[in-house]
């Protein structure tokens, strides 16, 4: 997912199409990062929790 957006609507963005298009509840998502700013594990377990 791409956006020219703030990175907090990035999040949001991509725990909606997630939830919508995904059943995680019996799923382990497994998430990498460089740990840039705004990237941090919060972040991605956020992203992917329903």
């Amino acid at each position: 997912m791409m956006t020219t957006q703030p990175t907090a609507r990035f999040w949001k963005e991509v725990q909606a199409f997630a939830a919508n298009h995904y059943s995680l509840e019996n799923t382990q998502v497994i998430t990498n990062s460089d740990g840039g700013q705004g990237y941090t594990a919060e972040k991605f377990q956020g992203a992917f929790s329903q």
